[in-house]
């Protein structure tokens, strides 16, 4: 299962390079084509979030959109065989807000048990989209937003099935790309230093693990070791030197296992803007207090 779904993510790749090639025996091509290729819409509001139950296979986009001040962080995964989907929400209110080392141990059970698959955060009044391809199957989409904000409380998530048929719509072009690699210092954004406003951008994680692109705003001078420097004083109890962040809620995109990729458009408004990951290492140290946050501008 998880081959094809990961076969799926190498398809979305190749279309922004202007090839399609749809699974030949997996699901029946749809006649219907570019009639099912509308946007799969995700609507928010204060309590939880409606979604479709089905959507055909294939490159699917979602658009998101809330009602909620506090927004949502819109995911996209799959459980491989035998899993349940209450025991894997367990193990994610773990990972996003455990502590120490049973943090770890439910990250990395996060990921043994799951094909994660992005999404993308949305704040009221800025609609955002994220573009998959779907295989044949039950897929879950889910707020992390409800796990963030209290652990212990309950938390949005729909199935989602995707038909055995084929819809061959084409994606978002992209206008950008971020790479996530993996490097002697850990993992690091290879992304743009500027990036226009509206423009779809390729998220592509190739770090060797789950890795996320969170998105938060800062202010003009912002650099990326101020923001380092904020979270090693955040992380050790200590007063930061600054406060880099001009505005709480995240943008973005969620987690995403590796090598998978994802096209986003997270409609953010023009000024500077820090990518960052809150997830934990090994050592339970925050990437993000270790170098894993880049600094660009929207123009």
């Amino acid at each position: 299962m998880r081959t094809a779904i990961r076969a799926a993510a190498a398809i979305l790749v190749a279309l922004t390079a202007g090839a399609l090639v749809a699974p030949s025996a997996q699901a029946a091509t749809a006649r219907s084509g570019q009639a099912q290729c509308g946007l799969v819409d995700v609507v928010d509001g204060t309590d939880d979030f409606t979604s479709p139950a089905s959507v055909a296979s294939g490159v699917r986009t979602f658009q998101v959109t809330t009602a909620d001040p506090s927004g949502i962080v819109l995911g996209l995964f799959r459980l491989d065989d035998g899993v349940a989907i209450n025991d894997f929400l367990t193990l994610l209110r773990v990972a996003f807000a455990g502590q120490g080392d049973q943090r770890v141990e439910a990250g990395r059970q996060v990921q043994a048990q799951s094909t994660l698959l992005g999404g993308v955060s949305a704040v009221t009044g800025r609609p955002a989209t994220f573009t998959q391809t779907l295989v044949p199957g039950t897929y879950y989409l889910i707020n992390y937003r409800d796990i963030l904000a209290n652990p212990n409380g309950a938390v949005g998530v729909h199935p989602l099935t995707a038909t055995n048929q084929w819809v061959a719509c084409s994606p978002p072009i992209p206008r950008a790309t971020v790479q996530m690699i993996d490097t002697a210092d850990g993992p690091r954004y290879l992304a743009p230093t500027s990036l226009r406003q509206g423009a779809p951008i390729l998220v592509v994680n190739l770090s060797g693990r789950i890795q996320e692109a969170v998105i938060r705003p800062v202010g003009p001078n912002v650099t990326a070791t101020d923001i380092e420097l904020f979270f090693q004083a955040v992380d050790n109890g200590q007063p930061p030197p600054s406060i880099p962040f001009v505005g709480l809620l995240p943008q973005g995109m969620p987690v995403i296992h590796s090598p998978l990729a994802a096209i986003i458009q997270p409609n953010l408004a023009p000024g500077r803007y820090a990518m960052l990951s809150f997830l934990l290492d090994d050592e339970g140290v925050r990437y993000a207090a270790s170098g894993t946050v880049v600094v660009f501008d929207v123009i």
